[in-house]
């Protein structure tokens, strides 16, 4: 990450913003070779293995359940998506 891109990024705040966001700038920095200084956190890195999926979803709750063996404000998954990250840093969503 070069100093611009610091810099942005310490502007928003220290937050990366959306998933796809996130992984282009985990694959920006990692293909940079600046990826994290703790060498503990780098190892952990290092172990995970293509591809890499995330996942994102939405839930909702109701205070009258309206399917059968269901609770009062359970939680319901209505929307999800998925972002599937390769090794050759191409992404794929779903």
């Amino acid at each position: 990450m070069n100093e611009e891109e610091r810099d942005l990024f310490l502007a928003s705040g220290g937050k990366w913003g959306s998933a796809r966001e996130y992984i282009e700038n985990y694959l920006l920095c990692k293909k940079k070779g600046d990826i994290i200084q703790d060498t503990e956190i780098q190892k952990k890195l290092d172990t995970l293995q293509y591809p890499i999926i995330f996942y994102d979803y939405e839930t909702v709750s109701v205070p009258v359940p309206f399917l059968q063996n269901t609770s009062p404000y359970q939680q319901f998954v209505v929307q999800y998506s998925m972002h599937k990250v390769y090794a050759d840093g191409r992404i794929e969503h779903f």
